[in-house]
């Protein structure tokens, strides 16, 4: 078991060195990008959660949801208690 181990280290270390460039060009490349596009689109999240938000709350005075309307379709009501 040891020396499948020690077999093991030198291929996983020089994977290790391989990513490594990646990484940084991650760092670099990748992230900044990220984050640029992810500021306006976190900007935009705020307004759109205030209009969504009364949409998705019941409406005063409406009449109650139809007998059901919560099955998925295909459910029979007569097979329930």
């Amino acid at each position: 078991m040891v020396g499948t181990v020690g077999a093991l280290a030198e291929p996983v270390s020089q994977i290790v060195r391989s990513v490594e460039p990646l990484t940084q060009v991650v760092k670099t490349v990748v992230e900044p990008v990220v984050s640029a596009v992810a500021r306006p689109v976190a900007g935009l999240v705020g307004p759109v959660a205030g209009v969504l938000q009364p949409v998705t709350e019941p409406i005063v005075g409406a009449p109650p949801p139809a007998r059901g309307s919560h099955l998925p379709l295909g459910t029979s009501l007569a097979a329930r208690p």
